[in-house]
């Protein structure tokens, strides 16, 4: 945010800090949810809770995790798993996503979810990217200006 546009309440809202406590609000509702289901232990979910639910998470910590893992949500997963003491860190595949919201699993020719972020499988290709079709129907926001 350019801080000459923007008022204390909305930058407050965008600092790293306050971005890591919500990530930790949906990470630890995640876990309750697979509690209920089987897929963690109930204490697990509780103890997430009562380990770092008033957290102030280590901005520079996480960074320096980010710097290695090259991911941010992973970076912020893995400090979560220092912080709270885990002795495992572990993530859902697809197919445990499904699971864990109820479905069987993933119908490959119509997905359930929007999941193509997880998956690579977009809906539609970028025509404009695609040498061998008919000029461009649709265009990416990559596209150069010609």
């Amino acid at each position: 945010m350019i801080p000459r546009y923007s008022r204390k309440a909305m930058t407050d809202i965008w600092e790293p800090r306050t971005r890591f406590k919500i990530w930790f609000e949906i990470e630890a509702h995640a876990c309750d949810a697979l509690a209920e289901i089987g897929v963690i232990p109930k204490d697990s979910a509780k103890a997430i809770w009562d380990k770092a639910g008033e957290a102030s998470f280590d901005v520079a910590r996480i960074d320096e995790i980010e710097r290695v893992t090259k991911h941010d949500v992973i970076a912020f997963l893995t400090h979560l798993a220092e912080f709270i003491g885990a002795d495992s860190l572990a993530f859902l595949s697809v197919e445990g996503i499904y699971r864990a919201m109820g479905e069987k699993g993933r119908d490959p020719l119509r997905p359930q979810f929007t999941d193509h972020c997880f998956t690579g499988e977009y809906p539609t290709s970028l025509t404009d990217r695609t040498a061998h079709e008919a000029p461009p129907r649709q265009l990416s926001l990559l596209a150069e200006a010609s």
